[in-house]
């Protein structure tokens, strides 16, 4: 995750001081929707879709905040 925040902000599209954060709220993110599909509490379905909604926003977001 650090590897991929690094080039996004190589790209310009955040600011350096941001990396340590921006790296855990998707890996937090992809932990958590792990978990309810581990616990059985959500399909791995839908698990897939969370993922994907949540790589939307934070493309989303980070595209907005150049």
């Amino acid at each position: 995750m650090t590897d991929i925040m690094s080039a996004g902000v190589e790209a310009g599209a955040y600011d350096a001081r941001d990396v340590g954060r921006l790296t855990l709220a998707p890996a937090a993110t992809v932990q958590g929707i792990s978990a309810l599909v581990a616990s059985r509490r959500i399909t791995t379905p839908q698990g897939e879709a969370l993922i994907d909604d949540a790589i939307t926003l934070f493309l989303a977001r980070s595209s907005t905040e150049r």
